[in-house]
């Protein structure tokens, strides 16, 4: 486990080192790494924003944010700085902040 973030509707994301992004809720764990266009299964940073949108950073993958919308992942920044992303934090006035 890299990363781990409460989700808005209870329980928890999980960022992985190897496997993936996990959701947790009552006692289970659901895999999102299958079938869902995660660019990288090593997950250092995860951060469920106000409005619910699960941001995620990863080491690797030519450096990507993604973003995953309760159905699939999508490529939101890919650039070299991005390779080694550790942390996400968003501000009061909902700004992402990516810490590398």
């Amino acid at each position: 486990m890299q990363s781990v973030t409460p989700r808005a509707a209870g329980g928890l994301w999980i960022g992985t080192e190897g496997a993936g992004v996990y959701r947790y809720q009552d006692g289970n764990f659901e895999s999102l790494a299958a079938d869902r266009q995660l660019q990288t299964r090593v997950i250092h940073a995860v951060l469920e924003d106000r409005r619910g949108m699960l941001w995620v950073g990863s080491s690797g993958a030519g450096g990507v944010l993604q973003a995953f919308d309760g159905t699939a992942f999508r490529v939101v920044a890919r650039d070299p700085a991005l390779m080694q992303t550790s942390a996400l934090w968003e501000t009061q006035r909902g700004e992402l902040w990516v810490g590398t």
